[in-house]
């Protein structure tokens, strides 16, 4: 019989965290039977989606095209997230998978929505139901047919937005359902609650202990769905982290700056009218964009104000990286043309009105009270926790990087991963 894979997502599972995960009654398994790193790299954001694509697809955002959660609207307080598996630029693993023959899955996994080499997809997307908006269609628009015809109608009660732990349930439920009738040869998760607790209470409390305890729940229900299934003893797991937390002290809105100095001109309700220069938060990192990049007299006008954010300490700006050192240093290509690292207590807000430097509060991931989005050096590293019939045990790595977990994947599958810019984990494997 083939190998199985199931791949567990736990958002903001950092490596220091296992001295908490690995008594737990169903994460212990993996510590008892498996092996693990001291940390993975992540890339430059560290945002959940471009962490996300590098683990699936072992790439950085300049070959995968996902540089941030958002897609850039300046002005939008709430814009489009990059949902959709068509805006990738590269090939997944389940991508692969599929084109040797194996059936595949993937649940509230990030830039997945209407992948069709995916026979199981319940696609992350965040429906708001409104009075223009039905929230069956926009799952119907990103979930396979095989999701949408009874599994979807069966939980769809569950969902509430994308408030946890109402989310991480619904693709839970889904998840079982599936393993149970179908099995499956590989299966991504991704629970989102431990980074949402951490976001809203900081790094380390009750909150998150107890965020740790129910990821630690579904994961045992998914592993039970395996066992019910008769895989479970065929099945390898992994367990990983996709980003880091840093404690966020105050939120910089640099664009309160840019309007001032005639860069950005608003209407009388202070909604965005038009821009010569942006600032799109990435949490505590920033990117800056210019709408005419031809227009060299505003260049240098921005160029002269970010130099003034590094050299005024109070607004926590660390430095200022232009579009070529972000390629050279990081990998990193998008829609901006310059980068604004934070100091490791400030992140960056979008605020056109208002206060330039604000308390850090709960409104948004990206200023919340503890962030990510930062340097991949900064910050706890992502945790990364494998067992099963092809993995060792005892084996502790000292660090990896996100862009070995895709070709360790596909190892495990029996195939290589092609244009990979990472290594098998071969130290883990049997």
């Amino acid at each position: 019989m083939a190998k199985k894979l199931l791949v567990l997502s736990v958002d903001a599972l950092f490596y220091k965290d296992m001295e908490f995960i690995k008594d737990m009654p169903n994460f212990r398994m993996m510590f008892e039977q498996g092996s693990y790193t001291k940390g993975m790299k992540a890339v430059y954001p560290s945002l959940t989606y471009p962490c996300h694509v590098a683990i699936m697809c072992s790439q950085y955002p300049q070959g995968s095209g996902i540089y941030h959660n958002e897609k850039l609207d300046p002005g939008n307080p709430a814009p489009p997230w990059f949902w959709w598996h068509k805006d990738l630029k590269c090939k997944t693993i389940l991508d692969y998978a599929k084109e040797h023959g194996l059936t595949t899955a993937a649940f509230n996994w990030p830039v997945l929505g209407g992948c069709k080499n995916i026979d199981y997809l319940q696609a992350e997307i965040w429906a708001r139901p409104s009075e223009n908006e039905d929230q069956f269609e926009v799952y119907n628009s990103v979930c396979s047919p095989a999701i949408m015809d009874g599994i979807y109608q069966k939980y769809q009660h569950h969902l509430i937005g994308n408030k946890t732990p109402y989310y991480d349930e619904f693709a839970c439920l889904c998840a079982e359902d599936v393993i149970r009738q179908y099995t499956p040869d590989v299966a991504l998760v991704h629970f989102s609650l431990l980074d949402h607790t951490r976001h809203a209470n900081g790094l380390y409390n009750n909150a998150v202990t107890a965020a740790m305890a129910a990821c630690d729940g579904r994961f045992g229900r998914l592993v039970q769905a395996y066992k019910d299934s008769g895989v479970f003893e065929n099945t390898n797991i992994i367990v990983l982290g996709d980003h880091g937390h840093i404690p966020v002290k105050q939120v910089f809105n640099p664009n309160i700056i840019l309007k001032e100095q005639g860069l950005i001109e608003v209407d009388e309700n202070g909604r965005l009218k038009d821009y010569k220069a942006y600032c799109n938060s990435a949490a505590l990192s920033c990117q800056v964009v210019l709408k005419d990049k031809n227009d060299q007299q505003t260049r240098e006008k921005v160029e002269k104000i970010l130099e003034g954010f590094v050299l005024d300490h109070s607004i926590g700006v660390q430095e200022v990286i232009t579009k070529e050192q972000a390629k050279e240093l990081y990998n990193l290509t998008g829609d901006f043309d310059y980068v604004l690292e934070g100091c490791d207590d400030t992140a960056f807000g979008n605020d056109l009105t208002g206060s330039v430097i604000k308390d850090a509060d709960t409104r948004d991931y990206k200023f919340s009270v503890t962030s990510h989005g930062h340097m991949p050096e900064k910050g706890n590293d992502p945790a990364f926790i494998a067992c099963g019939p092809d993995i060792k045990k005892g084996v502790v790595l000292e660090r990896g990087s996100l862009m070995d977990e895709a070709p360790t994947f596909a190892k495990l599958l029996g195939f290589e991963f092609p244009n990979a810019n990472g290594r098998v984990l071969e130290e883990l494997l049997k």
